[in-house]
């Protein structure tokens, strides 16, 4: 009776705070007093040790805090206090070393060193959305940008400021054309390896919402296929076949939406069709995607662990949802009525002609350091995926530059690219590794010389007079990349005009110094930036 008597008791006690603590009252009662003195004690010390970690806590600064993540606020038990942060030891900046006007070498030091730091969003936007390697700093990219666009401070039409336009002959993985399209500025690239046209296009694609979403279903469909068949990342032949019939499919059914939509169309009117998706670039971003899957690494150098057990379907689907939300926020970011850029795969020794009478305010670029890099052999080697599209165009009767020559006419494409016989040849690539290794005597170092003088004189005849050349380049070697300039600076005027140089910032790594993010010194190599400018010769006007 007793035993019921309690069950009763605990079941109507139960429900509510004040009957619980009554019931544990109850509980302790039958205790022994030893059990009761053994309770009472580990209570005591549980909130005793409860006390000491709040007050530790309290003293130890949030991790999450220092890094603007803590969202718990007042709530937080570790400390909130910018000075109770702790600051990493960083490595102290090289000292510069300036030529030039004050106002033009602060600009110039402060693009170095967030470059040399490696401060910045590398990765806003789709900035090193691709792992190719010497990508430019977008900050100091930034700050180049503002000096090429002091030179035509003079004009005050707001017109004239809205159409800057700026070429970059070694375009690379499309930086410059990121922040200046950010800008709501024109841009023109170029570069010898057609597989850097290749990224450069898709990071700085300007994508239509009806665009977006061909890219989209044509992703889908790529994912279900490589699912459907478990396509490793190593199967490229099967890689490239799920892609090429992926895009058969989705060019079909572009083709039957024209013709329906022509159909529709109003036959008095005689409206002009809809504007028609740019299928080439669908498919260069698909390729662009599986290229990226093919080439991933982490920060070592070394095959992603973290998704190295996933499917190919899996990893896929993933690089391109990232692709697709950073796309759209360029798309945001980036001034409605910006002219869309262009892109050619061009030797920058060589005069451009696709321009016609276009002329740039300015070039911002990052030449090929000497001797470092093989960008041509190395990018587009037989098994590349970008190499892999280009056999599978000329493969189909229709060659890259003719069918991205009449997409752009009929859809107001996004690039223009020509695939040159002489961008296949790596031999023509300047300064490169192979180059450096197969030199006679001084035969590397005197062709640098020729190189330097060819693109500096073939870039500066397409700028306006007044206009401004700012690189960002490093030492390699015997050769100073700064005397170069100097040096070619003088022989790359024209009849009515000179080239001068107006400032330049050098900064050296000490002896066993490091890279802040931790990577050691490239042979302790010396980078410059450096700024010329296209004036006119004495005694002759300025005809801008």
């Amino acid at each position: 009776s007793h035993l019921i008597l309690i069950l009763i008791l605990t079941s109507h006690l139960t429900s509510s705070p004040h009957s619980r603590q009554c019931l544990h009252r109850l509980k302790i009662s039958s205790f022994s007093s030893n059990q009761y003195q053994h309770h009472m004690t580990s209570l005591s010390s549980e909130a005793a040790s409860r006390a000491t970690w709040h007050e530790k806590s309290a003293r130890t600064p949030c991790l999450f805090f220092s890094r603007g993540k803590c969202t718990k606020g007042n709530s937080c038990p570790f400390l909130h206090e910018d000075t109770a942060i702790v600051q990493k030891n960083k490595q102290p900046d090289p000292v510069a070393t300036l030529f030039g006007p004050s106002e033009i070498t602060d600009v110039l030091a402060s693009s170095l060193l967030t470059q040399w730091r490696g401060d910045g969003m590398h990765h806003a936007h789709l900035n090193g959305f691709h792992p190719r390697k010497a990508i430019m700093n977008p900050e100091a990219v930034s700050l180049l940008l503002d000096l090429v666009h002091a030179a035509d401070e003079e004009d005050p039409s707001e017109k004239r400021k809205k159409s800057v336009g700026i070429l970059d002959p070694f375009m690379g993985s499309g930086t410059t054309a990121i922040e200046s399209l950010r800008r709501g500025w024109r841009v023109f690239g170029t570069d010898i390896s057609p597989t850097a046209i290749c990224i450069a296009r898709c990071h700085s694609w300007l994508a239509k919402p009806e665009e977006v979403v061909v890219l989209k279903e044509a992703i889908t469909a790529v994912v279900s296929l490589l699912s459907s068949q478990n396509v490793s990342v190593e199967d490229t032949l099967a890689t490239s076949a799920v892609l090429r019939s992926v895009m058969v499919a989705q060019r079909e059914q572009q083709r039957q939406q024209q013709q329906h939509q022509q159909q529709q169309q109003d036959v008095v009117t005689l409206k002009p069709a809809v504007s028609v998706v740019d299928m080439d670039m669908v498919e260069n971003t698909l390729w662009f995607l599986l290229d990226f899957e093919e080439n991933r690494l982490d920060f070592k150098g070394m095959p992603d662990s973290k998704c190295a057990s996933w499917s190919l379907s899996k990893r896929y689907q993933r690089t391109s949802q990232r692709y697709l939300e950073k796309l759209e926020k360029f798309r945001v970011a980036v001034p409605a009525a910006t002219p869309l850029p262009r892109f050619e795969v061009w030797d920058a020794k060589v005069p451009l002609c696709q321009i016609g009478e276009e002329l740039f305010d300015g070039i911002v670029t990052s030449p090929p350091y000497p001797g470092v890099y093989n960008y041509v052999q190395d990018e587009n080697q037989n098994d590349s995926a970008f190499v892999r599209l280009s056999g599978s165009d000329s493969g189909s009767g229709s060659g890259s530059s003719s069918s991205s020559s009449s997409s752009s006419s009929s859809s107001s494409s996004t690039t223009t690219t020509t695939t040159t016989t002489t961008g296949d040849r790596h031999e023509d690539e300047i300064g490169s590794r192979a180059q450096l290794l197969e030199q006679v005597d001084d035969d590397f170092q005197a062709r640098w010389q020729r190189d330097t003088v060819a693109w500096i004189k073939a870039t500066t005849a397409t700028l306006l007079m007044g206009g401004r050349i700012a690189m960002l380049i490093g030492n390699n070697g015997d050769i100073d990349v700064l005397d170069s300039v100097r040096a070619a600076a003088p022989m790359c005027g024209g009849d009515e005009y000179d080239l001068v140089l107006l400032a330049s910032a050098s900064v050296r790594e000490e002896d066993k110094a490091k890279r802040p993010w931790g990577r050691q010194s490239r042979l302790y190599r010396t980078e410059h930036t450096i700024l010329l400018e296209k004036q006119p010769r004495r005694g002759m006007k300025s005809n801008t």
